[in-house]
C-alpha cells in the first residue's frame, strides 16, 4: 500500500483523507477524539468470571476461576456458557458504539444529502428511515458508501489511523475485516456449490 502525505505537517498516512470505496464514492476520512474512543472501548461492565470453590489443606476454601478447558460439572458449563454470552454482549455493544463513533464523526457527509437520501428512502422506497442523526448516518453510509468489507477496513483503520491509532492496532482493524470477507466468500462459493 502507498503513503500519501496528509495535512499541513506533512503526516503520511496509508489511507489518503478523500477514500474511494468499492462503489466509487469518495468521503473524506477524519480523526477522533481519542479519549472518547477509549470511553467507548471500555463501556460497559464486563461480567465477573465464574469460579469454583476449592478446599485447601489450610480448610479455607479459594476461588479458581473457570476456563473454558477446566468445566467439570453441568452446573459449571451453563455459568460458562451465560459468562461467555453476557462478555459478548458487552463486546458487541462496544463494538456497535465505536462503529457509530467512527461513521459519524469520522466521516465527513453533508447534512443536506442526508436529507435527500431519508426522504428518497421514505417517499420513493416506502422504508422506515431513522430520525436519530447518528443513526441516520449510520444507515446512510452502509446503504450508499459501503460496498465491501474491504471498504470498511480501510475506512475504518483511515480514520484510527487519523486518531492516533499504532500501526500495530491498524494493521489488525484490517486484518478482521479482511478475515471476514474471505470467510463470506468461501461460505458462499461452499452454498454455490452445493446448489
Amino acid at each position: 500500500m502507498t503513503t500519501q502525505l496528509n495535512g499541513l505537517n506533512g503526516s503520511s498516512y496509508s489511507t489518503p483523507d478523500l477514500f474511494t470505496t468499492s462503489k466509487g464514492k469518495k468521503v473524506k476520512l477524519i480523526g477522533l477524539n481519542p479519549a472518547r474512543l477509549e470511553k467507548l472501548q471500555s463501556a460497559g461492565t464486563m461480567p465477573e468470571v465464574p469460579y469454583r470453590l476449592v478446599e485447601t489443606d489450610l480448610g479455607e476454601p479459594y476461588k479458581e476461576e473457570l476456563t473454558a478447558d477446566s468445566l467439570l460439572t453441568d452446573e459449571e458449563r451453563r455459568q460458562w456458557q451465560e459468562y461467555i454470552e453476557k462478555k459478548e454482549a458487552v463486546e458487541r455493544r462496544r463494538n456497535e458504539n465505536v462503529m457509530k463513533y467512527v461513521f459519524h464523526d469520522g466521516i465527513a457527509i453533508d447534512d443536506e444529502i442526508l436529507d435527500e437520501w431519508k426522504q428518497e428512502q421514505e417517499e420513493v422506497w416506502g422504508l422506515e428511515v431513522p430520525n436519530n442523526r447518528i443513526d441516520l448516518k449510520v444507515d446512510y453510509i452502509n446503504a450508499e458508501i459501503i460496498g465491501n468489507s474491504e471498504d470498511l477496513a480501510e475506512i475504518m483503520a483511515g480514520v484510527m489511523e487519523r486518531t492516533g491509532v499504532p500501526q500495530e492496532a491498524l494493521d489488525e482493524v484490517r486484518a478482521t475485516f479482511r478475515s471476514d470477507l474471505r470467510q463470506r466468500a468461501a461460505g458462499e462459493t461452499a452454498e454455490e456449490s452445493e446448489s
